[in-house]
C-alpha cells in the first residue's frame, strides 16, 4: 500500500479536531457530537473505529433506552491530543478543524519534510497517494507558514518543499506523535 507505514488515523484528516474534542470537553462524547465535523455518519464511525484500533479511543456502547456509543480518550489518546493542543496554540486565530494541519497526509508530509531538511514534491507524491491532494495542501501549507516552496534546475525544473521554523515545530510535534503511537502498537 502507497504511505504504508507513514500513515495512521492522524493522516486521515478530521481525526485532530476530534481528538482535540474529546481533550478539551474533558467528558464523554458520543458518535453524533462529531456531526458538526464529518456529517457522514459512516466516515464519522469508520475514523472512531481506527482510532480506538489505535489505541486513541476508548468506545462504550450503553444501551439507555437505546444503544449509543460514548467515546473517551485513552492514555495514549490524551498525550496525542495534548501534542495536538500544543501544535493548534501555535495559531489560535484559526478553528483547529480549518488549519492545515487537518487535511489529509498533513503529519506525513510534514515528517518526511523533517527527515530530508528539503524533499522534491515527486518524492513526496511518489509515497503518498492522491497528488493532487497533495499539491492542494502543499500550497495550504505555504499560506499558513508551514514550508516554503522553491524550485530548483537539476537537469529538470522540480519544485521542493522546506520548513519554516514555525513548520519545524509542527513536524516535530508529528514526529513525538508518530512515535508515540508506533510504540504503542
Amino acid at each position: 500500500m502507497m504511505g504504508g507505514d507513514l500513515v495512521n488515523s492522524i493522516s486521515q484528516g478530521i481525526t485532530v479536531p476530534m481528538l482535540l474534542r474529546l481533550l478539551r470537553e474533558d467528558r464523554p462524547l458520543i458518535f453524533n457530537d462529531f456531526s458538526d465535523l464529518v456529517s457522514n455518519n459512516n466516515v464519522r464511525r469508520d475514523r472512531i473505529i481506527q482510532m480506538e484500533e489505535e489505541g486513541l479511543v476508548n468506545v462504550e456502547s450503553i444501551y439507555s433506552p437505546r444503544k449509543i456509543h460514548r467515546v473517551t480518550l485513552s492514555p495514549l489518546g490524551i498525550s496525542v491530543a495534548k501534542l495536538l493542543n500544543t501544535i493548534d496554540s501555535l495559531n489560535p486565530d484559526v478553528d483547529a478543524k480549518d488549519k492545515c494541519m487537518s487535511m489529509r497526509y498533513a503529519d506525513p508530509v510534514l515528517r518526511l519534510i523533517l527527515s530530508r531538511t528539503k524533499i522534491k514534491f515527486s518524492e513526496i507524491n511518489n509515497v503518498l497517494p492522491y497528488p493532487d491532494t497533495l499539491k492542494k495542501l502543499y500550497f495550504r501549507m505555504e499560506e499558513e507558514g508551514l514550508v516554503k516552496i522553491g524550485t530548483e534546475v537539476d537537469e529538470r525544473r522540480y519544485k521542493f518543499l522546506t520548513l519554516t521554523p514555525f513548520g519545524k515545530i509542527q513536524a516535530m510535534c508529528f514526529q513525538e506523535i508518530y512515535d508515540l503511537m508506533k510504540n504503542q502498537s
